[in-house]
């Protein structure tokens, strides 16, 4: 028994570390959906920088500081540059809110699916040690699961209803 709780320990620990990048996406794209409907300042600027956060979930960028290569290589330049932009008083045009919307809503989707497969893998190992998935696996949170099939309806306010 304690070799089993061992291995459901280190199941979980390696399903938590694989999904990270999953869940800071899960997060950004939230805040996406929320920030979207908002055209100030200072949402434009969370609005990129949470975009930024889903190309890039290890960015090192805080919020309100400005994206160098150094801290978003993974961010392309363009991103970047918007983002830099915003933080001097640039504002984001309707075409751009609408671009990071579609690009967010792409992202997530991707994300999704391949966090649904990690979540598949996962439960196969769990059952093998026959011990109930919920032990080694965190599932998406339930409000975010239709966004899998229409994340662009959540970004609307729609719901995919």
């Amino acid at each position: 028994l304690p070799q089993q709780q061992q291995a459901v320990l280190q199941l979980s620990d390696d399903f938590n570390s694989q999904s990270k990048d999953f869940y800071i996406r899960q997060q950004a794209f939230r805040d996406i959906a929320t920030l979207s409907g908002m055209d100030s300042p200072n949402a434009n600027i969370a609005l990129v920088f949470q975009l930024m956060k889903m190309l890039d979930p290890t960015s090192g960028v805080k919020e309100g500081e400005q994206a160098q290569v150094r801290n978003a290589a993974g961010v392309p330049e363009r991103i970047r540059n918007m983002y830099n932009a915003l933080l001097t008083g640039t504002k984001l045009g309707s075409k751009e809110r609408a671009d990071i919307r579609t690009t967010a809503a792409s992202i997530y989707r991707t994300s999704s699916q391949e966090h649904k497969g990690r979540i598949d893998h996962f439960t196969q190992q769990a059952q093998a040690l026959h011990v109930p998935a919920n032990l080694v696996v965190r599932e998406a949170a339930p409000d975010m699961t239709q966004a899998a099939q229409s994340p662009l309806d959540i970004l609307r306010g729609t719901g995919g209803r």
